[in-house]
């Protein structure tokens, strides 16, 4: 892979650059890093590549000019240019995933008030932020893309799993703890069945552990295809429906874990609802809140952790088919017990 980085502080990627996997992968021939100064393309004696914004404001606004002079003194058919900014897509694991699969990126830095929108408009093919705050600059952005991209390049690790076996790999979860030695330390022991020998039960337990740090610690992370959520047993009344939503894993077997009572209310064609998850009852989570207007119109309230956005629409199509044309739809005019424990009323 080559990458082409234009930006105004060319000496801050001095050191980063020259250390550890990235140094060795340009060593081996897996990766060419060119670091440019946007100010290489300027013609004027004092080598502006910045001006005052039109229509007033503070700061000062990167010029088209040099911009599309260095990119296109180095873009082929096969580059992809990137322009890093506060107001780009997030940056995550997948998107580096696929930037790895480039052959040639082009890192455009941001300064000061940021670029002109042609430069984005014509030029670049993407916009990256790594997050939701400002730095001074996009060096230390481009030098984090750089990083996570050249760990995913084939061969550059060695062992292909390490990039698989970790946070935000394959499966999309936070990695599993880990534990050396000495297998007690001030009164922690390392896990029992990390010693057991049992590499089958080693891996299942990396796999549970892997579950529940990322339902803790970043259940935004979590998709309906990686966490399955089931009912257990439902009631229609002459008002609507009332289930128990637990969680279920992988497998589909129950973890045990009561999420919150669903609460159904129809009117005349079934197409409105207001659902609510609420941690009202023993043994139910207080944390969150789910709630919905007419199908696909959910409006989350959560006091602890965000809500995986996804999950909740594949929730909210489920129980409009499971009422509009489902078992449900079945069963709505003879209110009575309605088992909704089986995959096959959803």
């Amino acid at each position: 892979m080559k990458v082409d980085v234009f930006a105004l502080f060319p000496s801050m990627f001095d050191g980063p650059l020259d250390e550890s996997i990235i140094k060795r992968a340009q060593t081996a021939g897996y990766l060419e890093i060119n670091v440019r100064d946007l100010r290489e393309f300027t013609y004027d004696t004092h080598r502006t590549v910045d001006d005052r914004p039109f229509g007033g404001g503070p700061g000062m606004i990167l010029k088209p000019e040099p911009v599309f002079e260095a990119v296109e003194s180095v873009r082929t058919d096969l580059t992809k240019v990137i322009m890093l900014a506060p107001v780009g897509r997030r940056y995550d694991q997948g998107k580096a995933r696929e930037l790895a699969g480039f052959e040639h990126l082009v890192l455009l830095c941001g300064n000061y008030e940021g670029f002109d929108e042609r430069i984005r408009e014509a030029l670049v093919d993407e916009v990256i932020s790594i997050g939701d705050f400002v730095l001074t600059n996009g060096a230390l952005p481009a030098m984090i893309l750089i990083d996570s991209v050249t760990r995913l390049i084939p061969g550059v690790l060695g062992d292909e799993a390490s990039a698989k076996d970790e946070s935000f790999g394959e499966d999309g979860l936070l990695e599993y703890p880990h534990y050396t030695r000495p297998a007690e330390f001030r009164g922690m022991k390392v896990p029992a069945v990390l010693m057991s020998g049992n590499h089958g039960e080693i891996v299942k337990w990396r796999k549970e552990m892997a579950k529940k740090r990322t339902v803790a610690e970043r259940p935004d992370l979590l998709s309906a295809e990686k966490l399955y959520l089931g009912t257990s047993s439902g009631k229609v009344t002459n008002c609507g429906h009332e289930s128990r939503i637990v969680a279920k894993d992988w497998g589909g077997r129950s973890t045990g874990e009561s999420l919150g009572i669903f609460r159904g209310w129809y009117g005349p064609r079934a197409h409105t609802g207001d659902w609510r998850r609420k941690g009202t009852n023993p043994g139910v989570r207080r944390d969150c809140h789910w709630a919905a207007g007419p199908w696909h119109q959910w409006a989350v309230h959560c006091s602890a952790n965000q809500l995986w956005r996804e999950h909740q629409a594949s929730l909210s199509s489920q129980f409009a088919a499971h009422w509009e044309a489902g078992c449900g739809a079945a069963r709505f005019s003879s209110p009575g017990e309605v088992d909704l424990s089986t995959e096959a009323h959803w």
